[in-house]
């Protein structure tokens, strides 16, 4: 009996070919930010560090194609109140895949970070279950830190567990500025969070903020080039109606009488 090869099931079959249909689904979003900081320093007693990890803007590279800004009166609005800035007001048009396939998109404000005030980072579209938005920015801003004389350090005097306790002592109060020294502070903002289509997010910062929104967008689908019949020339067909002028019809060909 000749050997007969088994059938493979259907669900093997959808499978192996689950890359290609995944390529083949791939959906297009418009990203689009609105990077805006916020006039003079924190308040609080947050420290910042004078000098931040940058990120690393090798990876990013630029958007291949830009998306209509929708955000538009969101911007003006912010560039009327007092006390903000807008930086940056971008948007691109971009395929979404998992977070390993998803490109970064370089984004910066074109300024030089030796002067006053500079936006660079980049940012991260990508699709699994929900959209994703990775934020890795840094401002970096020309500000006047004070600066102090330093306090002696006193010694310290261990004292024994069964002493009783003392009045309390109020706290030293810090020495005033002496002075102010202009610095190029850099502020770093790392955040990823999830979206949803047409939702408008706002990323917050003591130094400056961010507004995303994510439009999902078709592309066109491409027509198909319309098939043309060829035409035959006249002088092909001129013959054929030669030929069949030229031969007679049966009323005019010369009856045959049959033999005997």
């Amino acid at each position: 009996m000749p050997f007969m090869p088994r059938p493979v099931p259907l669900l093997l079959c959808i499978a192996l070919a689950w890359p290609t249909l995944a390529g083949a689904a791939e959906r297009w979003f418009d990203i689009e930010l609105v990077i805006f900081a916020r006039d003079g320093l924190p308040r609080g007693n947050e420290v910042w560090p004078e000098l931040v990890e940058l990120p690393d803007t090798d990876l990013a590279r630029e958007p291949i194609a830009q998306a209509p800004l929708r955000l538009s009166n969101e911007a003006d609005r912010l560039r009327r109140q007092p006390g903000y800035r807008v930086l940056l007001h971008t948007a691109w048009r971009q395929p979404t895949g998992s977070r390993q396939r998803a490109p970064w998109i370089r984004l910066t404000d074109g300024g030089d970070v030796s002067l006053a005030q500079a936006l660079d980072g980049m940012a991260r579209l990508s699709l699994r279950r929900y959209l994703h938005l990775d934020l890795d920015l840094v401002l970096t801003r020309e500000l006047e830190m004070p600066v102090t004389r330093p306090e002696p350090v006193a010694g310290t005097v261990a004292i024994p567990l069964d002493t009783p306790p003392g009045p309390v002592q109020a706290a030293p109060t810090p020495s005033p500025a002496v002075g102010y020294r202009r610095v190029l502070q850099p502020f770093r903002l790392v955040d990823s969070r999830r979206m949803r289509s047409d939702e408008l997010h706002y990323v917050d910062h003591p130094t400056f903020g961010v507004l995303a929104l994510a439009t999902a967008y078709r592309p066109p689908v491409p027509e198909e080039p319309a098939v043309s019949t060829p035409e035959v020339p006249a002088s092909a067909a001129a013959p054929a109606t030669d030929a069949a002028a030229a031969a007679p019809s049966p009323a005019e060909a010369p009856a045959v009488k049959p033999t005997n």
